[in-house]
């Protein structure tokens, strides 16, 4: 789906993005749970950023309050994920910009959500965050991270298909790399010209395949313990934009 702040040149998706699990799964701390809901109408400019917003505010314990953007998944369906950063109660409510709206503002729900489990670091480390001296990177809960990255600007794209990048992550992780930069303004199929630039300006059915594609490849590099550092445009793709179009 649309990142947010894709559009600028060197903006990163550091994705620890621990995709949706199972529903029967139980939701678990650092791991990225994928909620859904539909909208009563639908809105005429899905990506008019300015005047459409959705998002839900979660609370958890010790009072923590995230608010988390959600995003546009085809016709009236709005989804949002969330990644607890505790075990225990969570609480949510969406709020929508259109307030007359039932289907998106004012839902509200509960997540009881277990402590951390799985093999590997990135399951159970949490984010990643600086050292408290500044100096390096650590995970959450204070492990060191070791920022080891491979560049391959040419994905998500056509000529790096899916099953090709699965196997570059595959090698790379085996031998303790840790980080891929990528880069997404080329085509991602080979009957579309649409790169990320394109697919963050229209809400459309072709926005919807790219998006659904690029998290193919995004889950397969978490699966494996890999960060992915996305810059989504070259600087002379973004001269052609105006102010308003890059806000």
């Amino acid at each position: 789906m649309r990142p947010c702040h894709s559009l600028l040149l060197g903006s990163l998706l550091c994705c620890l993005a621990f995709w949706a699990r199972a529903a029967a799964e139980p939701a678990r701390q650092w791991r990225t749970l994928e909620l859904s809901w539909t909208a009563e109408r639908a809105v005429a400019d899905p990506f008019d950023f300015v005047h459409v917003r959705f998002s839900a505010v979660f609370t958890g314990p010790a009072g923590v309050r995230v608010e988390v953007p959600g995003f546009w998944d085809g016709e009236r369906q709005w989804k949002i994920r969330f990644t607890p950063t505790a075990p225990g109660a969570w609480t949510y409510a969406t709020q929508f910009s259109d307030a007359s709206d039932a289907g998106l503002q004012g839902r509200r729900g509960t997540l009881e959500v277990q402590p951390a489990a799985g093999d590997g670091t990135h399951r159970h480390g949490g984010f990643l965050k600086t050292s408290a001296d500044g100096r390096y990177l650590t995970y959450a809960d204070g492990t060191p991270f070791f920022w080891l990255s491979d560049t391959w600007w040419a994905a998500p794209a056509v000529n790096v298909p899916f099953d090709c990048f699965r196997r570059q992550v595959e090698a790379r992780a085996a031998q303790g790399y840790t980080v891929y930069q990528a880069h997404g303004h080329r085509p991602l199929f080979a009957d579309s010209q649409l790169g990320a630039l394109e697919a963050a300006r229209q809400g459309d059915a072709e926005t919807l395949r790219y998006w659904r594609e690029t998290d193919r490849y995004i889950a397969c590099g978490d699966e494996h313990g890999m960060v992915g550092m996305f810059g989504f445009a070259r600087g002379d793709l973004l001269d052609a934009l105006s102010l308003d179009e890059l806000k």
